[in-house]
């Protein structure tokens, strides 16, 4: 029987909107028709996220270099800013195979990456729950560069009724998230 080449995307929409916060910042916090100026709002960065290959322990051990890569199964999250490309490139790779796997949620990436199907390319601070367990790990911790950017910012006007709220509410985030970047 000859090898059968296959290539796996999956699609996961989500069919209802659902939110954490409370009845006057979910409020606040639906898109507004407004063009707004960068000059009248307040940015915050909500800090910054380190991308590199994940993949489970007992993969990682039959690891020995970045370039192993070519010969494995690459699984892509669609929506990253990061990708499989950039990622080859910063390491001086070349170009990188095709994803075997392509899914449009980091989540059923990391799923994928968790259950030895392959690498994912993705984000530490969406894998902590699986890296701080076991169940993922750096594929080559110290051997390679991996990709860092600030993707994630909070931004509000600096004036109108919602700001104290909007101010209460970053500063609760910025808090609660603070030191989950630095795995």
């Amino acid at each position: 029987m000859q090898p059968v080449s296959l290539r796996l995307s999956l699609t996961a929409a989500a069919p209802h909107r659902w939110s954490i916060l409370p009845p006057a910042l979910e409020k606040a916090s639906k898109p507004s028709r407004r063009k707004w100026r960068r000059d009248d709002l307040i940015v915050i960065p909500l800090g910054e996220e380190i991308v590199c290959p994940l993949c489970a322990p007992e993969l990682a051990r039959r690891l020995t270099s970045p370039r192993d890569l070519v010969d494995q199964s690459l699984i892509r999250s669609d929506l990253k800013r990061i990708q499989w490309i950039d990622w080859f490139e910063a390491n001086n790779l070349g170009p990188p195979p095709a994803p075997s796997m392509s899914f449009d949620r980091s989540f059923l990436a990391l799923d994928a990456a968790v259950n030895g199907l392959g690498i994912a390319l993705e984000s530490c601070v969406l894998a902590r729950k699986e890296l701080e367990s076991g169940q993922l790990v750096k594929a080559f911790p110290a051997k390679s560069r991996d990709n860092r950017y600030i993707g994630h910012y909070l931004a509000y006007p600096k004036s109108g009724s919602q700001r104290r709220l909007a101010r209460i509410f970053a500063d609760w985030l910025i808090n609660d998230t603070s030191g989950e970047t630095r795995l």
